[in-house]
């Protein structure tokens, strides 16, 4: 009885219903904040041209919602905080600070899907995971998971492929905490795969 009676509190807690319910009170919207210059300051440059195209993602994370999953009851079901959620889908939030780091280190420049331009190197980028996951009622993390495909764009072939996964812990058990530690995490991710970029024999050079 003290179990359900937690799992009670805590969902609601979370306003835990589903994102097409009917809401009440004042909606909360969140972005990824502007992005700190210094991010990319001491990475290594990447020395080809890019074409990026946009951050594919599965069709539940598709949409503007702010995810999260109760992993001591029952990990296998995201759910959707009621009164909050992203401006964009997460895929395009993640994209537009990618597009902005990779262009800011790339000597030959970077283009876009929407361009229609040409480039040595095709990068594909698949969001496989973005939300928090409440390990009990009162302690949480979230998960960012990413894969990042190189391809050459003369031949199609696959130059180098990675998965990045981040985690870190929430400040606090709510929505609020949850974007604040999502783009924390979006952050060293975005880091990670300008320096996976550059490190690339074909693709780039360190810098001095």
């Amino acid at each position: 009885m003290k179990k359900l009676i937690l799992s009670t509190a805590i969902l609601l807690t979370l306003c835990g219903c589903s994102f097409g319910s009917k809401q009440t009170g004042p909606t909360n919207t969140y972005d990824f904040g502007l992005q700190k210059s210094p991010l990319i300051q001491s990475m290594g440059r990447i020395s080809t041209s890019l074409a990026m195209q946009d951050v594919a993602a599965p069709s539940w994370l598709n949409n503007p919602a702010i995810y999260y999953r109760l992993a001591y009851q029952d990990a296998t079901q995201p759910q959707a905080y009621a009164n909050s959620r992203w401006i964009a889908a997460p895929a395009a939030l993640l994209g537009l600070r990618l597009r902005q780091s990779i262009a800011a280190a790339t000597e030959d420049g970077m283009a876009t899907s929407l361009d229609g331009a040409k480039a040595d190197y095709n990068l594909r980028l698949e969001l496989e995971e973005f939300c928090q996951v409440f390990d009990s009622a009162n302690s949480s993390h979230v998960v960012v998971r990413l894969r990042a495909t190189l391809i050459a764009q003369s031949s199609r072939a696959l130059v180098a492929q990675k998965s990045f996964l981040f985690e870190r812990a929430a400040p606090s058990a709510n929505a609020d905490g949850a974007v604040k530690a999502l783009v924390g995490a979006s952050d060293e991710l975005v880091a990670s795969i300008v320096e996976w970029l550059a490190s690339q024999p074909t693709a780039g050079k360190e810098g001095s």
